[in-house]
């Protein structure tokens, strides 16, 4: 707040103007913001850390720096990396409960933005044009768009690029709210076909990613799965296993017809999301129980836990509504959730 008023002051001598004084107050609300924000992740990190049930299940590996680029700025934050105990998998916690996208230095939200921007403006001219912007590389912004995913099926015919021979691939589907200049609403949906992670190196990574995105309403969801299909046919002659990962939403789960011996897969985010939903209520650890028996397709043991929840009398009405949400939500996914499990899944 002193700058604040130092700012103030200079409004009474006549140094700023109203517009200004506003701007400069609203660049310190906005550095703030994501000052308190980085607190609390990093706080949420440690009480995560914390819990005997994580203690059980999942050994720390390390502490480490995830850097993003939002729409506000550019955040960082410590989150702790984990090894499963069980499957010997690696993963970062809060990157999980945060939905980010795996090795990737922009949010979903700010990868939208720019899109946005290069519908009417040339590469740098989008990426200049996005404000708090710490990328400034006109090939960031190819990347993003990632226009040879269409291009990629006619340069293979050409013979200009060879296929790949990878037996097993990976979908990933997601969609985020986009406000545009008109005031309107829409969903930017994006689709990335991948290779999996390389975990070897000692900066993980994701290997030969390609992604196809843009406002795709209603029957367009069609065109937008025909292009990602064109793409895997051409690409990827050999395949034999397709894993596509998302939400549970209807225009995701329609992709799987598209592709041949293709498994749909629900994303662990929100999976997440909805464990802690069913925990409405209850005693501290219920959450992640719920997520471990859930990956596990320990279903007896989820419909006894609803069961009982859902028969204690003294269970609000809205409480009873949100745990009846979760439990059509992870038993009416469960199979698609076991997925996660698979060997070949990453």
């Amino acid at each position: 707040m002193d700058k604040f008023y130092d700012e103030s002051a200079n409004l009474l001598q006549g140094k700023v103007t109203l517009d200004e004084l506003i701007d400069q107050f609203m660049q310190n609300l906005r550095t703030w913001g994501l000052e308190v924000i980085t607190q609390q992740l990093e706080q949420l990190d440690k009480d995560y850390k914390q819990l005997a049930i994580r203690k059980k299940r999942y050994a720390v590996k390390a502490l480490r720096t995830c850097i993003k680029q939002t729409v506000y700025g550019q955040i960082a934050f410590k989150r702790t990396y984990y090894q499963d105990k069980s499957s010997g998998k690696y993963f970062y916690w809060l990157d999980e409960q945060l939905r980010l996208a795996k090795y990737s230095r922009m949010t979903l939200g700010f990868k939208a933005a720019v899109l946005i921007n290069t519908g009417r403006h040339a590469y740098q001219e989008a990426i200049d044009m996005t404000k708090y912007n710490a990328i400034h590389s006109k090939a960031t912004v190819m990347n993003i768009v990632h226009h040879e995913g269409k291009l990629i099926p006619n340069l293979v015919a050409e013979g200009k690029i060879k296929p790949r021979t990878n037996k097993v691939l990976y979908i990933e589907a997601d969609e985020d709210h986009v406000a545009y200049q008109d005031s309107s609403n829409r969903f930017m949906k994006l689709v990335y076909v991948h290779e999996g992670y390389n975990t070897s190196a000692k900066r993980h990574f994701i290997k030969h990613a390609v992604y196809f995105t843009g406002n795709y309403l209603g029957s367009d969801n069609d065109l937008l799965w025909d292009e990602v299909w064109q793409y895997v046919k051409a690409m990827y002659p050999q395949v034999e296993k397709i894993y596509l990962a998302g939400d549970g939403a209807a225009w995701i789960k329609a992709g799987t017809a598209y592709f041949p011996h293709c498994k749909f897969v629900l994303d662990r985010f929100h999976l997440s999301k909805y464990c802690h939903l069913a925990s409405t209520k209850a005693k501290q650890g219920t959450a992640e129980k719920l997520y471990a028996w859930a990956l596990s397709g320990k279903q007896e043991k989820l419909k006894l836990y609803f069961s009982t929840k859902l028969s204690d009398p003294d269970l609000s009405k809205s409480a009873r509504k949100q745990i009846k949400k979760a439990q059509t939500y992870i038993l009416g996914n469960l199979e698609a959730i076991v997925r996660a499990s698979e060997q070949d899944y990453q």
